[in-house]
This record gives structure tokens, sequence and C-alpha cells, in this order.
């Protein structure tokens, strides 16, 4: 009997430790304006044209900065959709909601972001760093004039849904930046 109880008993051990966790997935969402943005008609309405991120970050898992030079990639917690797509769309969507309803006929600025870090870390903080600019209906962009951005937040855990949210609040904060330009 002892001979097939212990091949059994390790079967058993093996097929327990083989299960893997659920997969969680994450989204980013558009923040409310900022009490000190103005509820003005602005002259014009703002897209976002181009966001780039560091590709340290362009990837499905979430992602927790660790130290100086390294990072945890959170293998099990994922963003819902792409990050070069989820961004700039929830971005769009903020600033449109900080410009309320430009006239019909109000030009369109393009605004160009790119993103030198979009993280969280165990310390508890969330930055976005980088910088920004926009070019009206004619304008070259050899004469743009950038404006650098490091936004931060605190994040009250390594939670996914917590880091979620506060990367949501940064981009949220960085459209109040970009309404007020």
């Amino acid at each position: 009997m002892k001979p097939i109880i212990l091949p059994a008993a390790a079967l058993a051990l093996l097929v327990g430790c083989s299960t893997t966790p659920e997969n969680r997935y994450f989204t980013l969402s558009v923040e409310p304006a900022s009490a000190s943005n103005s509820a003005t008609r602005p002259a014009e309405r703002t897209t976002v044209a181009k966001l780039r991120l560091p590709g340290t970050i362009d990837r499905p898992q979430l992602m927790v900065q660790t130290g100086a030079q390294t990072i945890d990639i959170r293998e099990f917690d994922r963003w819902a959709e792409p990050l070069d797509q989820l961004v700039p769309r929830i971005l769009d969507r903020d600033i449109a909601l900080r410009e309320g309803n430009p006239a019909p006929d109000a030009p369109t600025r393009r605004l160009f972001v790119l993103v030198d870090q979009f993280t969280a870390d165990r310390a508890g903080g969330s930055e976005l760093t980088g910088r920004w600019w926009t070019l009206r209906p004619g304008e070259d962009a050899a004469h743009r004039r950038e404006r650098p951005f490091v936004l931060t937040r605190p994040t009250k855990s390594e939670d996914g849904a917590q880091i979620a949210a506060a990367m949501s609040a940064l981009l949220g904060m960085l459209a109040d930046d970009i309404a007020r330009d």
C-alpha cells in the first residue's frame, strides 16, 4: 500500500500547486476638474494628437517601482486595454471635460505629450513626469514651447485598484494644467 500512497500524495500536491491565480483587470477613469478651473467657454478645443509612453510601462501588466533601477511587473494585475490607447483616450476626455463646450467653429489645437515616468512605487507614491506642448493650426513644430510637468499623488496601497485610481488622478491633474494654459 505504501508504494501507491506516496506517488498519489506527490501527484495531489503537484496538482494543488500548479493552479495559477486569476488575472485582475484595471482601467483608468476620467477625473472631475479641479475647483480652480474656470467655467468660461474656451476659445479653442484641444485634442491629443500624440502621446508617447516609455517602453517600461507600455505593457499589459501593472508595474510598481521597487527601487531606483528595479521594478515589479505584476503578472496577474493587467490593464484592460493597451496603455498606449487607454492613456491618450482618458486624457482627451479629461481635457474635454475641463474645456466644456467650445464654440462649434473654435479652432483645434493639437496636444503632444512625451511621458518620461508614469508609475506607482512601494513607498506609497505615484508619479507622472514628462513634457507637453500644443500646436495651433498653421503653427510650426520647430517653434513649440515645451512645458515640463512633475505630478505626484499618494497611493494608499500597492493594490491594483489603488494604483489605477492614483494614475487616473495624475492624468486629471495633467488635464487641469493643460486646460489652464
